[in-house]
């Protein structure tokens, strides 16, 4: 299962334990807040839902593939 980590996180070190399963809505949760930063500093991009969930799934599109 891949594993993704919140580069928001004020741990340092190690940070394993930190790791959470990947997931479509983990990945909604982190383009949604990477939006939000964005808009913070005057970049004012409006995303649907639709456009949203699209891209959260996006990744879920990949397929491993052997040589």
């Amino acid at each position: 299962m891949p594993k993704v980590l919140d580069l928001n996180i004020h741990h340092f070190g190690i940070v394993n334990e930190y790791f959470t399963d990947y997931s479509t809505r983990i990945n909604k949760e982190f383009i949604s807040k990477a939006f939000t930063f964005f808009k913070d500093w005057g970049a004012n991009i409006q995303l649907g839902e639709e456009a949203l969930d699209y891209m959260a799934k996006y990744p879920g599109s990949f397929s491993c593939i052997r040589n």
